[in-house]
């Protein structure tokens, strides 16, 4: 994260600001898939206001997103690349930057941020389970983006345990982590909401087991070696995680582990940035979650009766580990 120091330093983050709109709304009008289609096109056979389209393309060609070849217009190998991945804006990240303007609303009286309408618009942990259609977009996003960290989890909690082993998925939605340790010779069940579930189910298929409900309430099934809740935490209040950790310590097998994935701060509960950040994440879109530090992870083990054991720190995560002993 950049430092504030001047007001040219301020300057340049509100300017970000305008960057993000700018990609963002020509994703939601369709103007990248219209140059995705073409070799090239003019500004002018593009959908919209040329003056409109002319003073955005400056910002999106600064970025490093569009190329121009004399009047023609067209995405640059890493614009293609992102589009094609789904990774370059839309509906969801449109949706953000209107949330944004709704902030001064969240401050004064707590999030999730209302919606026009006034009622706010919390989920459980970015899945409505009334809406099918939104929940699939956004596993299918997380599926996309977690690639090289559901490898890095697999491959630590493979080292860390026997061969042949039982793992939970916990509120795996997409199912990646649970496919990943399948791929490593161990039996994954996937516990979730039946409307993530389908996701999963339509991923994955057989490779996984599958156990439809809710966490807080239905039961695990079990035992199992490992538990793995992978970004699960930070959309849950303190008193939900304190509660969750001892319904899976009942689900542990003696001597198996959980495992909590996510972003933690540290023991001043102020970094690393990408982990702040995200707590925004929790303020504006879940009823009571935020970003925790490692600290209060630890308490929730230890409060379940497990043995709290050293953290594992990757880039952009971290692995708190918690152990039921042996007997």
């Amino acid at each position: 994260m950049r430092k504030i120091n001047t007001e040219a330093d301020l300057d340049d983050v509100r300017r970000t600001t305008w960057l993000a709109g700018a990609i963002d709304s020509w994703s939601e009008a369709g103007l990248f898939a219209e140059l995705a289609s073409h070799d090239g096109c003019e500004l002018a056979e593009l959908p919209g206001d040329e003056r409109a389209l002319r003073i955005t393309s400056r910002l999106l060609a600064n970025a490093g997103l569009l190329v121009r070849h004399g009047d023609r217009w067209a995405l640059s190998a890493a614009g293609a690349e992102l589009y094609a991945s789904g990774a370059l804006g839309g509906d969801h990240a449109m949706k953000r930057l209107r949330d944004l303007a709704r902030l001064p609303d969240v401050l004064s009286t707590g999030g999730p941020v209302p919606d026009e309408e006034g009622e706010k618009q919390g989920s459980d942990i970015g899945v409505r389970r009334d809406d099918p259609e939104e929940t699939r977009q956004f596993l299918e996003m997380l599926y996309r983006r977690c690639a090289t960290s559901a490898k890095q989890t697999a491959r630590w909690v493979d080292d860390a345990i026997g061969e042949d082993c039982h793992v939970l998925d916990l509120g795996g939605g997409h199912g990646r982590y649970g496919r990943e340790l399948v791929e490593l010779g161990h039996k994954a069940t996937l516990f979730d909401f039946p409307v993530s579930a389908s996701v999963a189910r339509d991923l994955h298929e057989d490779q996984l087991h599958y156990i439809e409900g809710d966490f807080f309430t239905d039961e695990l099934g079990g035992p199992y070696d490992v538990v793995l809740a992978s970004n699960i935490v930070h959309g849950l209040s303190d008193a939900q995680n304190t509660s969750l950790l001892k319904r899976v310590a009942e689900a542990l097998t003696p001597g198996g582990i959980v495992v909590l994935k996510d972003m933690f701060l540290d023991e001043f509960g102020l970094w690393p940035d990408r982990a702040a950040y995200f707590g925004m994440l929790m303020l504006m879109y879940t009823d009571r979650g935020d970003s925790y530090p490692l600290t209060a992870a630890h308490r929730w083990i230890e409060e379940a009766g497990l043995v709290v054991k050293e953290p594992v720190v990757f880039e952009g995560f971290s692995l708190v580990v918690g152990q039921q002993p042996q007997s």
